[in-house]
């Protein structure tokens, strides 16, 4: 138990949850599956932030959680991702998401 407080930097009570997921795959299909639930708010940050089929899954679950009236924010870092347009946002803004940039976009 020490180790793992140590690893995640946080204490761990008798009241908590953890589930190990192996692979990115699975991680991915997790995280989509809790935002697909969602039904107040969901914060996302990445570093890296992609053009790609991870990230058009993301987006589709983000843009229909937000049509749905649940406050969806995105913060990504510009550098990591700066090979992914604005206008590739543009569905999540327009459903009412929010999106920015940590670090300066260019």
């Amino acid at each position: 138990m020490n180790e793992l407080e140590a690893l995640v930097s946080s204490k761990i009570t008798r009241n908590n949850q953890i589930e190990v997921i192996e692979n990115g795959e699975n991680f991915y299909q997790a995280e989509l599956e809790a935002m697909r639930q969602a039904r107040h708010s969901i914060n996302v940050e990445a570093y890296i932030f992609h053009k790609g089929k991870v990230t058009d899954d993301v987006l589709e679950v983000l843009t229909e959680r937000a049509r749905a009236g649940v406050h969806v924010n995105l913060v990504m870092d510009a550098l990591g991702s700066f090979s992914t347009r604005k206008r590739y946002f543009k569905p999540l803004k327009d459903a009412g998401g929010h999106v920015e940039w940590y670090m300066n976009r260019p």
